[in-house]
């Protein structure tokens, strides 16, 4: 029988760098997640509702959504994002409004692939 031998660093850059296979798998689905929020997203548009609004651009959700790749206790992780603001706002709004999840319909659609 072959001797195995591990190579614990390889196997580390592997799992935990944006070069490695997990790495790359990440990348490639948060570019996915987020063509799909791009999609899904609500676009105003009329500039606001006073010449005073402190309202965003129509369209500024949109331009914020990007594929995102993150690094914590020494592990990778990924998704999309997008401005705060406006994303909660349409995500979770107060209780008189209407939904409109559009990061969350495009994490969801990657569970429909895997």
């Amino acid at each position: 029988m072959a001797d195995t031998t591990w190579d614990d660093a390889a196997i580390e850059e592997m799992l935990n760098t944006p070069e490695g296979l997990v790495g790359q798998f990440i990348i490639e689905t948060s570019e996915q997640i987020a063509v799909v929020a791009r999609s899904k997203v609500q676009i105003r548009r009329s500039r606001g509702w006073s010449a005073r609004s402190d309202a965003n651009p129509p369209g500024y959700t949109l331009g914020t959504i990007r594929p995102w790749m993150g690094y914590t206790g020494g592990h990778i992780y990924g998704g999309a994002n997008a401005a705060a603001d406006p994303a909660i706002f349409l995500e979770k709004p107060r209780i008189d409004r209407n939904e409109y999840p559009f990061l969350t319909t495009g994490l969801w659609s990657i569970a429909e692939e895997l």
